[in-house]
């Protein structure tokens, strides 16, 4: 494995963990439901995380 690999490798790990911590915080706002606002700002921002992620998929395969 090259080291290009490995890199794009490593960076789509974090990548994932981002987003399964904004889905953690997206799913406590809106079930306590107090700021609503606050969870589509979040929704939004994993959006553009997912959109950043996937020319990294492309470029591995």
């Amino acid at each position: 494995m090259s080291n290009l690999d490995r890199e794009l490798k490593a960076l789509s790990q974090k990548l994932e963990e981002v987003i399964r911590r904004l889905d953690y915080i997206e799913a406590i706002l809106m079930e306590g439901q107090r700021y609503p606002e606050v969870a589509q700002l979040i929704g939004g921002l994993k959006a553009g995380v997912l959109l950043y992620g996937e020319p990294l998929k492309m470029i591995r395969r």
